[in-house]
């Protein structure tokens, strides 16, 4: 899941704040259930019903998120080191991904001069 630099610096700001992170989890699974049952909804009123579903959650159900948050933490984590020891893994899906790209492009162009 990649974060906005918004949500990076709430996090370098509040480290602690997995509470926010739990929220976030639950915003993000639940905001289109919200759109498809209140055509026309607010931007703002969205997150006010999904803060209203958030509160009425059992503590079980909130188990569920805070236990994905704190493995996304764990997983956050693991990453960051790598990148800083230098061996970024991204860097060559970034890299695979674009020669895919190529490749695809490649086969675009040569289809279309069959269909002429």
């Amino acid at each position: 899941m990649a974060y906005s630099k918004e949500v990076i610096w709430l996090n370098k700001l509040y480290p602690n704040c997995i509470n926010f992170w739990v929220f976030f989890l639950f915003f993000t699974q639940n905001r289109s259930a919200v759109i498809e049952a209140n055509p026309g909804i607010k931007f703002g009123e969205i997150g006010t019903l999904l803060g209203q579903q958030w509160k009425a959650l059992s503590a079980d159900k909130k188990k569920k998120y805070e236990q994905i948050a704190e493995a996304d933490k764990a997983r956050y984590a693991k990453e960051l080191e790598k990148h800083k020891a230098g061996g970024s893994s991204s860097k060559a899906a970034a890299a695979a991904d674009e020669e895919d790209d190529e490749e695809e492009e490649q086969d675009d162009e040569d289809g279309d001069e069959d269909d002429e």
